[in-house]
């Protein structure tokens, strides 16, 4: 997850001073990553050496395990997740959910230390949030987990449509952007979604497509069955028909109540007809929809920062309720798939579109595509390019992004 990433055209100077066409460059990170071989020297590099813009910085991750590019121990890095930082004192013992400190922190605070060096370096600094996954606060908080219609709860995810959910995460943005000199907040995993309906883990009788997931995804927990039934939403039905989808794809021929629609493969288009004819499940789902648009607008208004969201076409996970505004927050960071699907990553509607593009496109056989790739970027009108991640990107990488840069600058002024 750690990335590089290209800002906003204002910010262009990275690439070339006084040619707003070129996007700038981020590069985004894990902190102990930046941190295992000390950050002296490493930011003024970025910035002098290499060219890049800034840094993205996941100020907290969900549980993961990372095995490391450079020569530290240890190689295999795991971590329970969570924020990496001391959170200020709004979230009091009073407080219903309240963030969960990484322990590899060692009460220490990793995000100031990066901070002050950015600070120090002239880098600009973004921090990454995965909203509905930080640490293991589903497993902390059960009562604000995701739930689907069987009544299994989320082992990753909280629900962001309970309000005291929503008290969190604003609480959270707000801490960041005010005690940390940041200039952007990117919102990752920012859905309602009983998550474990795309794990690949979970054993079935037989085999899901993305619309039964996406489908199975959908959250019944107290706080979202409460804000239907009081917009006149008919739940029970909709949880009916989620079971009654579900039981015919696992059990064919089992099913509850009317027969429910055929299930092709398929992605969106299969979800949308599919919704199309459950209206009490798809009126269901758009009251989240409602609710996630409210939450990002409060957060674009509370925070003093710009707030970019995240998002990945490619994942199905983050199929659940569609619709977010995305005019709402300041720009759109979308996970592209491909060079060649480079043009597909964008925001109908977004104020600004940056992509998000994997470490791998500037290593090896890749490292020629990804040249001209920033360049492509640029002449698709893309904001900025985030090169995902720092973490896993050998030494050998920054000449390409480097090489990359210089290219763009030519042909910029060809």
């Amino acid at each position: 997850m750690p990335s590089l990433s290209i800002g906003a055209i204002g910010e262009a100077a990275a690439l070339n001073p006084g040619d707003s066409r070129l996007p700038s460059l981020f590069v985004s990170a894990y902190p102990w990553n930046l941190m295992e071989r000390g950050l002296d020297g490493l930011l003024d590099r970025l910035r002098g050496e290499v060219g890049v813009t800034g840094l993205s910085v996941w100020a907290a991750t969900p549980p993961l395990k990372q095995f490391r590019v450079r020569d530290v121990l240890p190689r295999l890095f795991r971590t329970d997740g969570g924020v990496f930082f001391q959170p200020s004192d709004r979230h009091g013992s009073g407080a219903a959910c309240r963030p969960l400190v990484s322990t590899w922190t060692r009460g220490g605070n990793p995000l100031a230390t990066i901070a002050e060096q950015c600070v120090r370096s002239d880098v600009r600094l973004r921090a990454i949030l995965p909203a509905a996954t930080t640490g293991q606060l589903a497993l902390r908080y059960p009562e604000f987990a995701c739930r689907n219609a069987f009544d299994d709860e989320s082992g990753s995810a909280i629900c962001l449509a309970n309000p005291d959910v929503q008290e969190y995460l604003v609480g959270l943005a707000t801490d960041i952007a005010t005690n940390y000199p940041v200039q952007g907040l990117v919102l990752a995993d920012f859905s309602v979604s009983w998550r474990e309906a795309f794990s690949r883990e979970i054993l079935v009788t037989a085999p899901l497509g993305d619309a039964e997931r996406s489908v199975l995804s959908t959250c019944f927990c107290g706080a979202c069955v409460r804000a239907s039934e009081s917009a006149g939403v008919d739940v029970h039905e909709a949880r009916d028909r989620v079971r009654a989808i579900i039981d015919q794809t696992l059990s064919p021929g089992v099913h509850a109540g009317r027969n429910p629609p055929r299930m092709n493969a398929g992605a969106r288009g299969i979800l949308d007809g599919l919704l199309a004819d459950q209206p009490a499940l798809a009126e269901h789902r758009r009251i989240q929809t409602e609710q996630l648009n409210a939450l990002l607008r409060r957060l674009v208004e509370t925070c003093r920062v710009e707030v970019l969201l995240s998002r990945a076409t490619n994942d199905p996970a983050s199929a659940g309720p569609t619709g977010l505004d995305h005019r709402i927050p300041a720009g759109v960071l979308t996970r592209a798939e491909s060079v060649e699907r480079l043009s597909g990553a964008t925001a109908a509607n977004a104020r600004r579109n940056e992509v998000w593009v994997a470490a791998s496109w500037a290593i090896g056989a890749g490292a020629a595509e990804f040249v001209g790739a920033v360049s492509r970027a640029a002449q698709l009108g893309f904001a900025g390019i985030d090169i995902d991640n720092y973490g896993i990107l050998p030494d050998a990488a920054f000449t390409t992004i480097k090489q990359a840069i210089r290219f763009a600058r030519r042909s910029a002024g060809a």
